[in-house]
């Protein structure tokens, strides 16, 4: 959901959350910060890679 509201880090989140008519709601930022602690390097990379 990020990437289509033109997000790319954790405190862009807020912009998503003001755009819930578009995307619908959004994770608070402490969920989006305990979903990246709790996230592998593995899971990461893949992440980051766009695959």
């Amino acid at each position: 959901m990020m990437p289509a509201g033109g997000g790319e880090t954790i405190a862009d989140l807020a912009v998503l959350r003001d755009q819930g008519e578009v995307f619908g709601p959004g994770a608070s930022t402490p969920t989006a910060w305990r979903l990246r602690a709790d996230t592998d390097g593995a899971v990461l990379a893949f992440a980051a890679s766009g695959s």
